[in-house]
């Protein structure tokens, strides 16, 4: 795959590691649930999956979008990992209905 060369407005990241997750193997393997079949193919793709290169070795991003400097005390692989599980986090702490309640003595969702 060639390197992209970014526009006016964007900014050139090399990739060292990524993460994968449930929703990346949902889509590779296409096991989603039967009443989403027809939009899955749809959005992924017919035959085959729509984009057959998962990662490069380069991105371009948007100079506005959400750029972070990695610390110098984290691997790649470790900085790779903060987003999803932040987000994961994020998510629960902004919306506490969806966080089961936890039983008093144990500490585990009762």
């Amino acid at each position: 795959m060639d390197k992209p060369v970014p526009r006016d407005n964007e900014v050139l990241i090399r990739v060292h590691a990524t993460t994968v997750s449930a929703l990346d193997f949902r889509c590779r393997s296409f096991t989603v649930p039967l009443s989403f079949w027809i939009p899955a193919r749809l959005a992924l793709g017919i035959r085959q999956p729509r984009r057959t290169i998962l990662g490069a070795e380069y991105a371009c991003l948007p100079e506005t979008g959400v750029i972070a400097v990695m610390p110098t005390n984290m691997t790649y692989e470790e900085a790779a990992a903060v987003p999803v599980g932040a987000r994961a986090a994020f998510h629960f702490l902004r919306d506490p209905a969806l966080t089961p309640p936890l039983h008093p003595w144990t500490g585990t969702p009762s």
